[in-house]
């Protein structure tokens, strides 16, 4: 895909690569397997022309990726943590009222 890659981070487990894809100024979440394949593109912010989303972790079990973006926020400079799967699908908001670069502690 064209585009500018930014921030790929591996999964703990090893098997995936999250990365997030810039396209015309807008961003969004990809997974590709680390052994090569497909990318699977996991959001679809940069559709809104308003919102985006950055990669920053994945959650420790590697089913999930954290990404930042400025959806569901009344301010368009409060940026908000979300997850999705691996796999695709719907979005889930973390419990926090603003984001930024953030990862999981082992243990």
């Amino acid at each position: 895909m064209p585009g500018a890659v930014s921030t790929p981070l591996f999964s703990p487990d090893g098997y995936w690569i999250a990365y997030t894809l810039r396209r015309g100024g807008l961003r969004d979440v990809f997974v590709i397997p680390a052994a090569g394949g497909r990318p699977r593109q996991l959001t679809h912010e940069a559709s809104s022309f308003v919102d985006d989303a950055i990669v920053v972790a994945l959650t420790p079990d590697s089913q999930r990726v954290v990404f930042l973006s400025h959806r569901a926020s009344p301010v368009t400079k409060l940026v908000r943590a979300f997850t999705v799967s691996v796999q695709g699908g719907a979005t889930e908001q973390l419990p926090l009222d603003r984001a930024g670069r953030m990862s999981f502690a082992s243990g």
